[in-house]
């Protein structure tokens, strides 16, 4: 009970962040935890590791840009957070499985 409004704070802030480069180490140090006591942690408070909850932020960032078709793939890619397209779209596969084209297609009727 007593971490639960630190990790509530901390996925607070990896919600509105999540565009960031927001390490392991920084939001250890944000909840006052070394990184491996975050670790195990922050797991036992989401169900998903740090960096898993992290990119499923940036995913369902990213879904709102592809929706809209005058956003480029890759522009979507760099608002979302991520540092290269291939790994946008290796991470959107994982999350979503399909590809981020996949993805805009099946929603362009919307």
């Amino acid at each position: 009970k007593e971490y639960t409004e630190k990790f509530m704070y901390i996925c607070d802030y990896v919600n509105l962040h999540c565009t960031e480069n927001i390490s392991l180490e920084m939001a250890a140090d944000l909840a006052g935890f070394s990184k491996f006591h975050f670790t195990r942690l922050f797991k036992q408070f989401t169900g998903v590791s740090y960096y898993k909850y992290l990119n499923q932020r940036r995913i369902a960032m990213a879904e709102n840009y592809l929706i809209d078709p005058s956003i480029s793939i890759t522009e979507a890619a760099i608002r979302s957070g991520f540092s290269s397209l291939s790994a946008f779209i290796r991470m959107f596969r994982i999350i979503k499985d399909c590809t981020p084209s996949e993805f805009r297609k099946m929603h362009d009727n919307v």
